[in-house]
């Protein structure tokens, strides 16, 4: 622009000068140079925005498809395996049993015979081998003692009696035989005296036999007993009298059944199963293989004898095929003994998939002295358990998590699409599935917007089984309702953390510690249609621009006429935009706020238009959605002197092109190849005066 004017200059004074000459005029003085108008144009903006150039820019996040339409499209890349390694375990819940001694037995005892003489019966001595012609009637009453029982002090007896056999040798009938059986009592035990039980026999004729039996269950008895004998001798004629002719009775104890005993106890044996649960159901073993773990066992006698108690692990078989057993001898009343097995390399076979099984019997020595022993004594187990650490399972899985590390992605979204709302969007997890059973995915997605809005999302997906040698490559899509409008929040930063839950609960099938899970990718795309909830914004990067020169600033400054600026915008956006054009003295103020740009020259803002802005309609759309022809505006605005000067800092300016989508009542599509092209110029008309040619 400055050699123009310089050349304008110069033609002016050649041709004076030349004139004089030709004209054969004597030197004369400068001329006084015409005044006239002449015209320069300043760029304000030349901006054509694509959609393809929009997604160019940002193509992390945002692709053209293969039907040219623009699609939100971006993917947080994993690329990460995860092998099952030593998730396959199991801590069995460590429990405390306590098994009672119950039923202690106690053998048997043969009591003497209790004999009654023709003497004792009828109170009279009459001579051996005579024969009474008569001999009547009459009541006996006999009161044995028997001998104290045997290594007994006292029992309170749960089952058990003593047996009765009576044989009749006397030459007489007997009738209303009852027999009682009474305890002596044992003051030193508080046990009273008293009847334990009865029997009526009735009539028992000469020569005969009878029996019966005193019941001892519920009673406490002492270790004195004693049996007595009432009934009538009925009349006899011409009786012969036998020296040895008797009642005979003969008693016999019967094994008994105590709750609680002072005595001389003989070996006892008792056994019990117990098992330790697993604490929920995601191993479920039919059949495993533990390369680490054990139990421990802690025992407590609580009985008031010796005894040893054998432990077994049914549900396991060590490497050579043996079970598990312990046996823990001489364990003292009141003592503790701790044993722990040893698990490495066992195989587990339970009966139940979601349980351990131990089994144990324990058996007492001999007491040889009396002691005092209930049947609520008992042996406490308290088994400790540590994680079973599998090296193979067969059964069912049921949820076993296997976290992989998260994956945070920024995604630029333009700053004023805030009001963008996506339609129909899809969710896609390429994976490699090495796992011998059908699991799930499950993405704990979080996302935050420029705006500190937070929203999360959790989606889950089932995928087939594979195998480590022969992987099967998976592509999901699991669908929700959600994404969308988690999408909509247009977050600037997702962060994606994946968990694969092994097993579906129902299935068996076989996994060990080297089978892994691959999650390559997960992506998420918008289907090219989006609607505009509000009106929105599109600010395009500013340009900065000045005059370099600045003998020519100076010289447009003194010789302003007038300016304006002239706009010509064409909109191929199925959408109606507003622009405007911004000039500030610094980048970051060109999209700042409206007050700095209300008279504000001096400092360098301008906001052409001053109010409102250009409007331009939507292109043409076809049937299909497609814009098929442009709409353009033209438009010149008239420029202040103060509008001017802005463009002419010293310093230069920013200046940039607002662009504001108006806002859709439905869904719109938007191509790769649409657009919208900005191109704005300022006309500066300055008069043609002597300022310029000095």
């Amino acid at each position: 622009m400055d050699a123009v004017r310089w050349a304008i200059k110069h033609r002016w004074l050649g041709a004076l000068l030349m004139a004089g000459t030709l004209a054969g005029c004597t030197p004369i003085k400068p001329p006084q140079v015409p005044s006239t108008n002449f015209t320069i144009s300043i760029p304000v903006a030349n901006d054509r925005t694509t959609i393809q150039e929009v997604a160019a820019e940002r193509s992390g996040f945002l692709k053209i498809d293969d039907q040219a339409l623009l699609t939100v499209d971006f993917a947080s890349d994993f690329n990460r395996r995860e092998v099952v390694g030593n998730r396959l375990k199991v801590t069995p819940t460590s429990n405390t049993f306590a098994t009672p001694i119950g039923a202690i037995n106690i053998a048997g005892q043969d009591l003497p015979d209790i004999t009654v003489g023709m003497t004792a019966l009828l109170g009279q001595e009459l001579e051996a081998g005579a024969t009474v012609p008569l001999i009547l009637a009459s009541s006996f009453s006999v009161d044995e003692l028997l001998p104290a029982l045997v290594g007994v002090r006292s029992l309170v007896i749960s089952e058990g009696e003593i047996q009765i056999n009576m044989t009749n040798s006397l030459p007489l009938n007997l009738s209303d035989l009852r027999l009682v059986l009474s305890d002596q009592g044992d003051s030193a035990l508080d046990i009273p005296a008293g009847v334990i039980d009865e029997l009526n026999l009735g009539t028992l004729a000469t020569g005969a036999s009878t029996s019966g039996s005193f019941s001892l269950a519920g009673r406490q008895i002492s270790a004195l007993l004693g049996i007595a004998v009432t009934g009538t001798t009925e009349e006899g004629q011409n009786v012969v009298i036998d020296a040895d002719a008797a009642l005979t009775i003969g008693a016999a104890m019967s094994d008994l059944t105590v709750e609680e005993a002072f005595a001389v106890i003989p070996p006892q044996e008792f056994a019990d199963s117990q098992v330790l649960a697993f604490p929920d159901d995601r191993i479920q073993v039919a059949r495993a293989v533990i390369s680490e773990g054990g139990l421990t066992f802690r025992v407590t006698n609580e009985i008031e004898i010796i005894m040893e108690i054998e432990l077994r692990l049914d549900d396991l078989k060590k490497a050579d095929g043996t079970t598990n057993s312990f046996l823990i001898t001489g364990l003292e009343p009141g003592e503790v003994s701790e044993i722990s097995f040893d698990l490495d390399d066992n195989e587990f076979v339970p009966e139940n998939p979601l349980e351990l099984g131990i089994s144990y019997v324990v058996r007492t020595s001999d007491s040889g002295d009396p002691i005092r022993i209930f049947s609520s004594g008992e042996v406490k187990i308290e088994a400790i358990t540590e994680d079973l650490v599998f090296s193979r399972v067969e059964g069912v899985l049921n949820g076993i998590s296997l976290p992989l590390d998260s994956v945070t992605r920024s995604v630029d979204f333009p700053a004023g699409l805030d009001n963008l709302a996506l339609g129909s969007t899809a969710l896609t997890v390429n994976l490699e599935s090495g796992i011998g059973f059908r699991s799930t995915i499950d993405l704990d997605i979080q996302g935050t917007n420029s705006k500190g809005e937070s929203g999360s999302l959790l989606i889950s997906e089932v995928f087939q089984r594979g195998d480590p040698d022969n992987p099967v490559a998976l592509s999901l899509s699991p669908s929700s309702e959600e994404l969308t409008a988690f999408l909509n929040l247009l977050p600037t930063e997702v962060t994606v953390k994946p968990t694969v839950r092994l097993g579906d609960g129902e299935g068996t099938e076989v996994i060990e510690p080297d089978h892994w899970v691959q999650i390559n990718v997960v992506r998420f795309i918008t289907q090219g249609i989006f609607q505009i909830r509000n009106d929105t914004q599109i600010e395009p990067d500013p340009i900065f621009r000045r005059i370099q020169d600045d003998d020519a600033r100076e010289r447009i400054s003194s010789n302003l006429d007038s300016a304006s600026v002239i706009t010509s915008i064409e909109n191929h956006l199925p959408i109606g935009v507003r622009v405007s054009l911004r000039v500030a003295p610094n980048a970051e103020d060109v999209y700042g706020s409206e007050d700095l740009f209300v008279n504000n020259q001096a400092k360098g803002y301008l906001r052409i238009p001053k109010e409102g802005s250009f409007e331009v309609g939507a292109g043409t759309v076809g049937a299909d959605g497609r814009v098929t022809a442009s709409t353009t505006s033209l438009q010149r605005i008239s420029l202040s002197d103060e509008d001017v000067l802005v463009f002419l800092r010293a310093d230069g300016v920013h200046t940039g092109v607002l662009v504001e989508l108006e806002a859709t009542p439905g869904d719109v599509a938007l191509l790769g190849s649409d657009f919208v092209n900005v191109v704005a110029g300022a006309e500066i008309f300055m008069e043609l005066n002597e300022d310029l040619v000095k």
